[in-house]
């Protein structure tokens, strides 16, 4: 389940996870929510969490590309128990 605020903004970076991030990060991390330009993912494992950091900025190019600039300006990324 996710939580958002804006449905169009929602549908384009939900519903497009697996072929913006690609299917290694998309089987071990998903998007939970989408709040005023901030994305929480949520990573399987402190590693994903820690891995996912690391290549934020990446992420954010690249979910930018598909989805539009100003969409999402930062990823909040936990650690789902």
């Amino acid at each position: 389940m996710f939580l958002c605020f804006f449905a169009s903004c929602c549908v384009g970076v939900f519903g497009r996870w697996r072929s913006v991030v690609g299917d290694q990060i998309a089987a071990h991390a998903s998007p939970t929510s989408l709040h005023e330009g901030v994305l929480t993912v949520s990573a399987e494992s402190t590693a994903w969490a820690t891995q996912l950091r690391m290549v934020q900025s990446q992420l954010l190019a690249k979910i930018a590309a598909a989805v539009g600039d100003g969409v999402v300006t930062s990823l909040k990324i936990i650690w789902m128990l």
